[in-house]
């Protein structure tokens, strides 16, 4: 096996995520860190495929080849999914790549053979002119850094054989900081939950609940006091419709995007049918307020989504909210709650940060904040990610939001 080459982390020209801006705006403007030229660009990118060595074994062999799974590793994918050394997440499911396929994706259930052996599913498109993207939600399922050096080598002889691929797109859910492999490069963040906060659920309700922060648990005790009352309710087309439409108030106070309702009626549809999700309200004199779609898949439990109605008003209804739901969770087996998104730690204090709001509600509850590396991008073709990092990803995100109203990833 070739010797390891590990990187620090380094953000490396991020691009805007999200629906694009208006034309002419600084939101329009990729962020970008400094502008090389092509050949010095080309001198910066890390060799996609290694060669092959003097003596001993090839630059390229790895303990771990890449392969597609058998008919027989499908049909079990999940349980095998859980199995990674990570615990698996909801983002490397069948149902997650079915809601994916209906948004133009190609899923590809992939294995990792090696030691340990990896699953690992991957979402594929088409790029026009440069050949396919190959991205891997929350995964590959590794608990481990130092695992990473295999599976780049393996994505690297894979490509070899399968030219069409210019890109693998990861996302492992490392701590920040890790070394990574050397032709790993750090982009901007698919997924928001780099920075978080998770719960442990694994004590007694009790000591849970004796865990939060004082304001946490302050809230929790306002709340009940004023009647606020929770609720869970089934996923109806009424309840999506109701969830919607507290989703749109909350996208329209704080200004940020939302994807359109059959989106979403056939994410939280299809979660709450296969038993990976569920809806849970909070209601002020019989009215909803507050509204929570939390997922699950094995002992994980994600707060998805939630909402709320200026109506909620200072009655701390979505602490007691979110500790219910804890409760519930806890009962169905979930040993940790993802809280999904907070500011990094040393922007929690930070006003100005736009995830201010988020990041001190949810401190109520812990103020131990999990950073994980993030998006890192492996390219294996050096034109085509280069045509892609320099204008491709700004087309294929503009024309995938102006034609389809919809996020590209």
């Amino acid at each position: 096996m070739p010797e390891s080459t590990t990187q620090p982390v380094d953000w490396h020209r991020p691009s805007n995520r999200g629906f694009p801006a208006a034309p002419g705006s600084s939101m329009s403007q990729s962020v970008r860190s400094s502008q090389p030229t092509r050949t010095r660009f080309f001198a910066q990118l890390p060799s996609p495929v290694p060669q092959r060595r003097r003596f001993g074994p090839p630059a390229w062999w790895s303990i771990m080849r890449l392969r597609s799974a058998t008919p027989e590793e499908v049909a079990r994918w999940d349980t095998l999914v859980l199995g990674n050394p990570g615990g698996g997440d909801l983002l490397q499911s069948t149902f997650f790549a079915e809601q994916k396929r209906a948004n133009g994706w190609v899923p590809r259930f992939m294995v990792y053979d090696g030691e340990p052996r990896i699953h690992a599913l991957f979402l594929v498109k088409k790029v026009y002119g440069l050949g396919q993207l190959w991205y891997c939600p929350k995964g590959p399922g590794v608990d481990d850094a130092g695992i990473l050096d295999a599976i780049a080598d393996a994505n690297a002889d894979y490509a070899r054989d399968h030219r069409e691929v210019f890109l693998f797109k990861l996302e492992p859910e490392v701590p920040a900081g890790s070394p990574l492999p050397s032709s790993f490069i750090a982009v901007q963040p698919v997924q928001p939950n780099v920075h978080t906060i998770i719960v442990d659920l694994a004590p007694d309700e009790e000591e849970i609940f004796a865990s939060f922060r004082q304001r946490g648990r302050r809230s929790v005790r306002k709340a009940e006091k004023q009647g606020i009352t929770v609720e869970g309710r089934p996923a109806t087309a009424e309840t999506m419709e109701l969830m919607y439409d507290l989703y749109r108030e909350t996208a329209e106070r704080g200004g940020f995007y939302l994807r359109d309702l059959d989106y979403y009626r056939h994410f939280w549809s299809s979660a709450a049918e296969r038993g990976f999700g569920s809806f849970h309200f909070a209601l002020r004199d019989d009215e909803p307020v507050a509204g929570i779609f939390v997922t699950r898949f094995g002992t994980k439990g994600l707060y998805k989504d939630g909402a709320s109605s200026q109506a909620i008003g200072n009655t701390g209804a979505p602490y007691l909210l979110q500790w219910e739901v804890m409760k519930h969770l806890k009962s169905v087996g979930v040993t940790s709650y993802d809280l999904h998104t907070t500011p990094p730690p040393e922007a929690m204090e930070d006003k100005d940060h736009p995830s201010y709001g988020l990041g001190q509600f949810k401190s109520g509850f812990s103020n131990e904040i999990v950073s994980f590396v993030g998006t890192v991008d492996q390219p294996v073709r050096k034109l085509p990610y280069y045509l892609w990092e320099r204008i491709g990803e700004r087309v294929a995100l503009s024309l995938s939001y102006r034609l389809r109203h919809r996020l590209f990833f």
